[in-house]
């Protein structure tokens, strides 16, 4: 039976992973890393009002599916989550509106909670 993974990614798909034995194979790792690129490239074209933060997703995208392992998977994450606070902060500092990127925050959060269990 296919492991599944529930994102919270706006229009909430799930991630299908075969898992055929107890022992987690390299190709369902892959397989996590590729899924959850492509939802961070669907998040980045929806992050028009920040180019900053749209770039940062798509490299953290770019990363996750040349990742290997679990280091350099969470390293592309942990990269994006940096990138996206600093942003967070000059948006609050300049007293604008900052729920969407609270919301990317929040969905790289996820991320690299499910590359940490799952991956």
């Amino acid at each position: 039976m296919p492991l599944r993974v529930k994102l919270t990614f706006p229009h909430t798909e799930l991630c299908p992973l075969r898992v055929e034995s107890s022992r987690r194979a390299p190709a369902v790792d892959k397989e996590l890393y590729n899924c959850l690129a492509g939802k961070l490239d669907h998040v980045a074209s929806m992050s028009s009002r920040s180019p900053e933060t749209q770039t940062a997703l798509q490299k953290a995208a770019t990363q996750l599916r040349a990742a290997t392992n679990k280091a350099q998977a969470l390293s592309a994450i942990s990269q994006a989550q940096s990138v996206v606070a600093s942003v967070i902060e000059q948006v609050r500092s300049a007293g604008q509106d900052n729920s969407g990127l609270v919301r990317v925050s929040a969905i790289l959060a996820n991320a690299a909670g499910l590359i940490q269990t799952k991956g």
